[in-house]
């Protein structure tokens, strides 16, 4: 069961294609990422630290071409990391501590080219 229910910002932001920066910094968010982050095809910097999100890592950022900054420190994030995001080549900082990820991640952003 999802307890992430889509606030009207959350969803406000759907239309928000041109948002390059969206920090959600310890914003209560619980539940599993919001698939809608995908949609935001213009983000560069993507801050959803310090909540309580759980779950996987949406393999659906791969979308996200521009990314330079992921932070996603300090959640209940589960599972393996997709290796998609290894794949995003201008991804410059990433930031999943605190978590329950698989550390797999290591060596797939190892092979990041």
């Amino acid at each position: 069961m999802n307890t992430y229910k889509p606030s009207r910002l959350l969803e406000s932001i759907r239309s928000l294609t041109r948002l390059e920066n969206l920090w959600l910094y310890s914003s209560n968010l619980i539940g599993e990422i919001p698939n809608l982050i995908s949609q935001l095809v213009s983000l560069i910097n993507l801050d959803l630290s310090k909540n309580s999100l759980t779950g996987r890592i949406p393999d659906k950022f791969r979308g996200l071409k521009r990314l330079e900054q992921i932070e996603f420190f300090q959640n209940r994030l589960t599972g393996e990391f997709p290796h998609t995001i290894s794949k995003l080549t201008s991804l410059l900082q990433l930031n999943v501590s605190n978590n329950n990820l698989n550390e797999k991640i290591w060596a797939d952003l190892g092979k990041k080219s």
